[in-house]
C-alpha cells in the first residue's frame, strides 16, 4: 500500500514540475483558443458589403501589384475609403495560402488569437497568475459577437482593430505603471497600425486613455514632456502620409474619406443603419455577450472593493476604456453591431476579475483542501462555468448555418462554390442579379481562373439560347413574364 502510495506522489510530482506546468497551459490556451478561431474558416461564403468589398480590393491588388490605391473593379475605390493594412495582410495571406475564404479570413482569426494572447499577458504581469488570463480569454473567446461574422470569422476589418486597440491601450497602462520608454513606443506603434486599419476609429479609445492618465495624475509627468509628443507626432505622421500619398494619385480620395467615415457616419445615419441611444446595451446584453454581459456589475463591485491595489487598478482601467468607447458610438449617428467588438476584451477583463476571485476563494478553502489530495474544485467550478459558453461557441463555427432571412441570399453563393469545385457546369451562364454583387464578383474571378466564364449582369440584353441563372424573385419574374424558356435546373428560389 505504501508502495503505490509512493508512486502515485511520485507521478504528481513530475505532472508539478516547471517546465512541465508551463507546456500544459500553453497547449491548453492554444488549444482552447484556437479550435473556435481557425476550424472551418472557410465553410460560409463571402458575405455581401463589407467582406466581399475587401476579398475584390484584395483580389485586385493581388493581380496588379498596386498596393497603394485600393480598385473596385479595376477603379479606384471611393466607397471603402479605409487605408489598407488589412487589405495587405489578406494578399499576403492569398499568396501563401492561395486566393480563397481561408486566405482572405487568416488575417482576423490570427488577430483574435493575439488578442487572446494579449489578454493572458497583461493579467499574468499585473496579477502575477496565468488563471485570471486564461478566464478573461475564455470569456471572449465564447462570447457570441466575438467569434462571429465580421469579426474574427470573416475577413473584415474589425478584429485587427480590435488587436491593436487592445495592445496601444495595455502599453500605455504599462507606459503610465512603469515610465518605460520601450512601453511609449510600442503605444505609439499599435496607434499607427490601428489608423493604418480602420482610419479615424483607430482614434476612439484616446479619450479613454486621457482620462486615464487624468485619474492617474500623470498628465504633467507623462504627457507634457519630450518622448510622448515624439511618439505620437511618429504615430501618425505615417497614417497621414498614406492619405497624402493616396491622395496624389487618386484626387478625391480624402473628400471620400471625410464624408464615408466622418461626417457621413458619426454626424449622419449611414445606409439606413440607425438605432437609439442604448443600441449597443441591448446588443450586448441580448445577443453578443448574452452569456456574459449579467457578470460585468460583479466584476466592477468585486474589482473595486478588492483589498489588493492592482486588481482596483485593473478594474477601473478596463472600466474606463468601456465607459468612454461605448459613449463614443453610441452618440454616432451610424449604429453597426460590430462596432461594439472594441470593448469585448475590456469586458472580459472585468468579468475575469470576479470569476478569478471566486476561484482563488475555492483554491484556499480549508474545508475543500481537506477532503482531498489535490483540490479540484476550483477547476471544476471554471469547467461547468464555460461548458455550455464554449459548446455554444464550437457548434457554431463547426456547423455554421445560415440565418433564416440569410438563406435564399447566400444560396447562389453555396452554387457558385460548388461550381468552383467541379459541381456544376456554368460555363458561359448569364447570372441575372440586382443589386449589390461584390460577394458574387469574388466567385465570378475564381471561376474565370479555372476557364469557366460567367457574366452578372443586371440588365442583359438575352437571346435565344442563352443559359440564365436567377436567385432573386424580381429576376426570376423577369424571365417568366417575357420569355418563353425551358427549366434546367430548380433548387429551392435558384434556377437555371
Amino acid at each position: 500500500m505504501c508502495t503505490i502510495m509512493n508512486d502515485r506522489f511520485l507521478f504528481l510530482k513530475k505532472f508539478s514540475h516547471p517546465v512541465f506546468k508551463k507546456c500544459f497551459k500553453t497547449l491548453l490556451f492554444l488549444s482552447l483558443l484556437g479550435i473556435p478561431l481557425f476550424i472551418h474558416l472557410e465553410k460560409l461564403p463571402i458575405r455581401t458589403w463589407d467582406e466581399s468589398r475587401l476579398a475584390i480590393n484584395a483580389y485586385e491588388m493581388f493581380h496588379s501589384g498596386n498596393w497603394l490605391v485600393t480598385t473596385f473593379e479595376g477603379t479606384p475605390d471611393l466607397w471603402n475609403t479605409k487605408p489598407p493594412l488589412m487589405i495587405w495582410l489578406q494578399v499576403i495571406c492569398m499568396k501563401i495560402f492561395g486566393i480563397s475564404e481561408l486566405g482572405l479570413r487568416l488575417p482576423s482569426a490570427i488577430a483574435g488569437l493575439l488578442t487572446g494572447f494579449l489578454l493572458m499577458m497583461f493579467l499574468r504581469k499585473w496579477l502575477k497568475n496565468f488563471w485570471p488570463g486564461l478566464i478573461a480569454s475564455l470569456i471572449l473567446i465564447t462570447s457570441y459577437g466575438y467569434v462571429n461574422v465580421h469579426v474574427t470569422r470573416t475577413g473584415d476589418y474589425d478584429s485587427l482593430l480590435v488587436l491593436f486597440l487592445t495592445a496601444g491601450a495595455f502599453s500605455f497602462y504599462n507606459y503610465l505603471e512603469s515610465s518605460s520608454r520601450k512601453q511609449l513606443l510600442f503605444s505609439g506603434l499599435f496607434l499607427c497600425l490601428g489608423i493604418l486599419t480602420k482610419g479615424v476609429h483607430g482614434l476612439l479609445f484616446l479619450p479613454g486613455l486621457f482620462i486615464w492618465v487624468i485619474v492617474q495624475k500623470k498628465v504633467k509627468s507623462h504627457l507634457f514632456n519630450r518622448n510622448f509628443l515624439l511618439t505620437i507626432s511618429g504615430a501618425i505622421l505615417p497614417a497621414l502620409c498614406y492619405y497624402a500619398i493616396r491622395e496624389q494619385l487618386n484626387p478625391g480620395y480624402l473628400n471620400a474619406v471625410w464624408q464615408n467615415e466622418i461626417m457621413g457616419r458619426y454626424f449622419e445615419v449611414s445606409e439606413g443603419n440607425k438605432g437609439d441611444i442604448w443600441f449597443y446595451y441591448d446588443m450586448l446584453g441580448r445577443h453578443h455577450y448574452a452569456y456574459w454581459f449579467w457578470l460585468l456589475p460583479c466584476g466592477l463591485i468585486a474589482g473595486v472593493f478588492s483589498s489588493e491595489v492592482i486588481i482596483r487598478k485593473v478594474t477601473w482601467f478596463s472600466f474606463t476604456i468601456i465607459v468612454s468607447y461605448g459613449l463614443i458610438i453610441s452618440l454616432s449617428k451610424t449604429k453597426l453591431e460590430w462596432y461594439e467588438a472594441p470593448m469585448f476584451p475590456f469586458m472580459a477583463m472585468l468579468i475575469a476579475v470576479f470569476i478569478y476571485q471566486l476561484f482563488i476563494l475555492l483554491k484556499l478553502s480549508s474545508i475543500i483542501s481537506g477532503l482531498y489530495i489535490i483540490n479540484v474544485m476550483p477547476y471544476l467550478f471554471l469547467f461547468l462555468l464555460f461548458y455550455n459558453p464554449y459548446q455554444s461557441t464550437i457548434d457554431k463555427v463547426y456547423f455554421p448555418k445560415e440565418f433564416n432571412w440569410e438563406i435564399n441570399k447566400y444560396q447562389i453563393s453555396y452554387f457558385l462554390k460548388a461550381a468552383l469545385e467541379g459541381k456544376h457546369d456554368i460555363d458561359k451562364h448569364i447570372l441575372l442579379y440586382k443589386g449589390y454583387n461584390a460577394h458574387l464578383l469574388f466567385y465570378k474571378y475564381l471561376l474565370a481562373e479555372k476557364g469557366i466564364d460567367i457574366a452578372i449582369k443586371e440588365n442583359p440584353e438575352l437571346k435565344k439560347g442563352d443559359s440564365v441563372i436567377v436567385s432573386q424573385p424580381e429576376t426570376d419574374q423577369h424571365i417568366t413574364e417575357r420569355f418563353e424558356y425551358e427549366t434546367l435546373l430548380s433548387e429551392s428560389n435558384l434556377k437555371i
